[in-house]
């Protein structure tokens, strides 16, 4: 198989197949090795069936021409040569669409690429915009209902997304022989790794192009879609402003993680085809009927694609696998080690380590060295054979790619000698079991037997907690299909039951127990709504360089959320854990955001100190009012008006609070906050008048949003009245407000 074959000449590909399947005495197995080898490709099984049953010139050609001592190699490679034979056999070929002739609004200028039984164009729209764009369109004599099914899969797939490194579909329509087309973003680039020797970017450069890569990939994946054919000829770079952009492409044998879409069924044969680039399938996908793929088969291929990109290299001899049987290359894929990249470099010729070395800027010594080490365990753990062993998202790969850009410690760490061992004993079944029956005699001979029961429940106990693990990820996983189908109250119970308390970061589990946790509060149930957020917390932490807005945006309502369940301990921790991982943002509304939750309740005397940074931006910002919009003047000065409370500078929290209210900036929630922490302040300040006055204002703005006290939030509020945790976070100054009232009267 090759990567490209697709770019080969229809006749050749065909004549490859017919001179394998000629030497396969079985019908019924030649037939599902023509299936498996055409793998979807109903033009080509046309084509590759009319050999085989000797139709048009083959018929001709074997009963009068081919003599019967040669071997059916050798008749099938004259067959291929001769003239009259690909003449006649040319007239089986689904004819092709005249350049020129328009579909819909569209002119077909030139062909630029086939496969999957449809065919793209450079095509010209002429109205009722003049634009080029890329047309696909299925091929004459393809349409049965299988690839009519994968071609608007394809089409439908591409319409969920919206990335810039993903090709946009910019329409859809049939042709006036009712044969589906869609439209799609043109993309004038050459492959990923062309253009990376072409212009010979360095290993920095290359870096930073496949973490583009991984952000688009994990975009598909967040829609619920996993690519299975990752490879560098569907990773076009294409030049934006002078920038190179990646754009991946080809979603035409995609599958969904869940939903309607019938993506699956249409790519089975009877044989069960097997789906992607063999050079770049995972090894759950190398075999027939290997359906069992999940978005790690996706990490898999992007590893094999980085592998290329930092050696020039695939993970295995490209010439062993183009020559060996489908079977023999399946399980090379499943069960052989790839060499690692720098040893891989090693093993190389001289000369051709050289060519590797200059199309990456650096000298062949430094770039062996460049990769032993992080580089080598990031790619190695993205090309685990076990997945569970892989990164468990896109994201993970690609922070831990950033990790290694920042010079920072990475994730993928050296396998333990354990799992080495374990490894070993798997490759070697029968020699470790006639050596571990006498090693087992000799140490039951020195009354070791204690020493291997202490041994064996440490296993057990490794094992039940990689079980816990994945049952906790599988949990997650149906919670999102859940979410999906509007069963959110299914999904609450079924991560409630999460048998360990910690959750490992990924943006998949983020997504739930944000929706959760808001359910939650929709409902009222304050509890069980900060036990989901705790874990929104920990699953947020995939991105720990992360210093802005978005970071932070999470905790607005997470913190008081906690406070309100009475979460203390919950709430101290999340406050402090923020600050140390993002105390350092320069980002102005990021430093608002982190002051405004961490002074919620009365804090420590560290807290309440290492939040002097933050407030000495946000001061600073506040020179040239002009420069600054009301809404932020105004968040910003109640933030700093609750902090210099904190700190017992009550007439500085007087004068910040009053200026908070002087902006053209009427958030009732804003306002009633504000009211009670100059309550409080005059409070301090014996101005007991004053402070009843701000108290009233306060709460009755309050008591008018909560009735009945705090109940179910169903209303998530807006600009003008405020947002629902705004109006919780006025709840609880309220009630630290009306003690303080109460004590001030006992006084």
């Amino acid at each position: 198989m090759k990567d490209d074959d697709q770019s080969l000449n229809p006749i050749d590909r065909a004549g490859d197949i017919f001179c394998d399947a000629l030497e396969i005495e079985s019908v019924e197995e030649r037939n599902c090795y023509v299936e498996r080898m055409c793998a979807g490709d109903e033009a080509m099984l046309a084509q590759v069936h009319e050999l085989l049953f000797g139709k048009a010139g083959a018929d001709k050609y074997f009963q009068e021409g081919c003599p019967t001592h040669i071997s059916a190699e050798d008749c099938a490679d004259s067959l291929l040569t001769d003239p009259t034979f690909r003449e006649a056999t040319r007239a089986l070929l689904p004819p092709e669409r005249e350049i020129g002739q328009c579909i819909g609004p569209y002119r077909l200028l030139k062909k630029i690429g086939s496969g999957g039984g449809g065919n793209v164009y450079l095509a010209e729209q002429e109205r009722p915009l003049h634009r080029q764009v890329a047309l696909k369109v299925l091929r004459f004599g393809t349409d049965t209902q299988s690839v009519i099914d994968r071609f608007e899969a394809e089409r439908q797939v591409l319409a969920m997304m919206d990335h810039p490194n993903i090709a946009n579909v910019l329409g859809a329509g049939a042709t006036e022989d009712d044969l589906p087309y869609f439209i799609m973003e043109l993309v004038d680039g050459v492959k990923i790794t062309d253009y990376c020797d072409s212009y010979r970017l360095d290993i920095v450069q290359r870096l930073e192009l496949f973490i583009q890569v991984c952000h688009a990939i994990q975009h598909a994946h967040q829609k619920g879609i996993i690519h299975r054919d990752i490879k560098p000829s569907n990773i076009l770079i294409a030049i934006h402003d002078g920038i190179p952009a990646p754009k991946v492409i080809d979603f035409g044998v995609a599958k969904t993680i869940a939903g309607p879409l019938p993506l699956d069924h249409t790519i089975q044969t009877m044989c069960e085809q097997f789906v992607g680039t063999p050079a770049y399938m995972s090894p759950e996908q190398a075999g027939l009927g290997g359906v069992d793929v999940d978005v790690r088969s996706d990490i898999y291929s992007l590893g094999v694609l980085l592998y290329e990109l930092l050696t020039g290299k695939q993970p295995f001899n490209r010439k062993e696998m183009d020559n060996t049987g489908l079977e023999e290359m399946f399980r090379i894929l499943r069960e052989r080690e790839p060499l690692r990249p720098s040893i891989r470099l090693m093993a190389l010729e001289p000369e051709a380590l050289s060519k590797i070395a200059h199309s990456r800027r650096i000298e062949p010594r430094r770039l062996n060295a460049l990769l032993n080490g992080d580089l080598d365990w990031i790619v190695m753990k993205a090309l685990e054979k076990d997945r569970e062993r892989r990164y468990q998202a896109v994201s993970g790969l690609a922070e831990d790619v950033r990790h290694y850009l920042n010079h920072e410690p990475v994730i993928a760490r050296p396998p333990s000698r354990r799992y080495r061992f374990r490894k070993l004993v798997r490759r070697n079944k029968g020699v470790f079991a006639s050596v571990s029956a006498i090693a087992i005699a000799l140490i039951a001979g020195f009354g070791t037997s204690s020493w291997l029961y202490l041994k064996e429940k440490e296993l057990l106990r490794e094992k039940a907690m990689l079980l816990a693990e994945a049952e906790v990820r599988e949990k997650i996983a149906q919670a999102a299909v859940l979410l999906r189908k509007n069963r959110p109250e299914e999904a609450d119970q079924l991560v409630g039951t999460s048998p360990v308390p910690t959750v490992k970061p990924s943006l998949e589990a983020a997504e739930v127990f944000r929706s959760l946790s808001l359910w939650n509060v929709a409902q009222g149930r304050w509890k069980q709504a900060a036990d989901r957020s705790s874990k929104l917390v920990q699953a947020n932490k995939v991105d720990k360089t992360d210093m802005s807005l978005a970071a932070t945006s999470d905790l607005l309502w997470v913190a008081p959320m906690m406070v309100a369940a009475g979460d203390f301990e919950n709430y101290h921790q999340i406050v402090s854990e923020s600050l140390v991982r993002l105390g350092g943002t320069k980002d102005l509304i990021a430093a608002e955001q982190l002051i405004k939750i961490s002074v919620i309740i009365p804090g420590n005397d560290a807290t309440v100190q290492s939040l002097k940074p933050l407030a000495e931006i946000l001061f600073a910002s506040m020179d040239n009012p002009s420069d600054t919009p009301p809404k932020d003047a105004a968040w910003r000065s109640f933030a700093l008006a609750c902090l210099e409370y904190r700190m017992g500078n009550y007439e500085q929290s007087v004068a910040w609070g009053e200026q908070c209210l002087s902006y053209a900036y009427a958030s009732k929630s804003k306002n009633a906050m504000t009211h009670l922490v100059l309550a409080m302040a005059h409070y301090q300040l014996s101005h007991f008048e004053t402070a009843h006055a701000e108290f009233e204002t306060g709460s009755r703005a309050v008591k008018e949003q909560f009735p009945d006290g705090l109940g179910p939030i169903r209303d998530q509020g807006n600009e003008e009245s405020g947002k629902w945790y705004d109006w919780i976070n006025a709840y609880i100054l309220m009630n630290e407000a009306d003690e303080l009232q109460h004590m001030s009267l006992a006084l």
